[in-house]
């Protein structure tokens, strides 16, 4: 298997699978993918919960932010909507240009909680000098992603399917998930 430069070295037999994360939706015509994760948005907090934060409920009346126009905001846009019908504060939802940003108010402990992606919520959750974490069970699935391959390479994508289900079967996709820190909400295989 090879990396990828370009869709065009895919399509030049230069490569045979790619990750599909970055495919942000429904792959290209002519693309399958084997899926091994399920990404979506997260909810993160500092580490040391000083809001204390034990539930969604808990953010009534309190400040989140999160990336302006993007399916995190969404999400707590929707966590808000209901907040106030069941006659809770709203959140006071900033929303920032850029993802880089969104972290600040929580970080600087100006805001409870940040919503964001998840190859934006691995990264800090996962690095011991963060001060910031997903928060547990609050997660709105998106899309499965893993390998992209050539639709039209049957037994390439049937190998690729039996080695992710013989390593989910034999426990080894479980350890790694635990030995790299990944959320069990993340496995396409619960």
């Amino acid at each position: 298997m090879g990396c990828v430069a370009s869709d065009d070295g895919r399509r030049a037999g230069q490569v045979d699978a790619v990750n599909s994360m970055p495919l942000d939706g429904k792959p290209p015509a002519g693309v399958a993918v084997v899926p091994y994760l399920v990404v979506g948005d997260h909810m993160m907090i500092l580490k040391k919960n000083p809001f204390h934060i034990k539930s969604v409920e808990d953010l009534a009346g309190e400040t989140v932010s999160t990336p302006a126009g993007t399916s995190a905001e969404a999400f707590a846009r929707e966590i808000d909507r209901h907040l106030v019908a069941e006659g809770r504060p709203a959140m006071q939802i900033h929303s920032f240009p850029n993802e880089r940003e969104v972290h600040f108010p929580v970080s600087m402990g100006h805001a409870a909680a940040y919503f964001i992606d998840t190859s934006g919520a691995l990264v800090p959750t996962l690095d011991p000098e963060s001060r910031v974490g997903i928060f547990p069970g609050v997660f709105k699935p998106r899309r499965a992603v893993g390998l992209a391959v050539l639709a039209d390479k049957a037994d390439l994508k049937d190998a690729l399917e039996h080695a992710i289900a013989a390593k989910v079967a034999n426990g080894t996709y479980d350890r790694l998930r635990e030995e790299y820190g990944v959320p069990d909400e993340l496995s396409d295989f619960r």
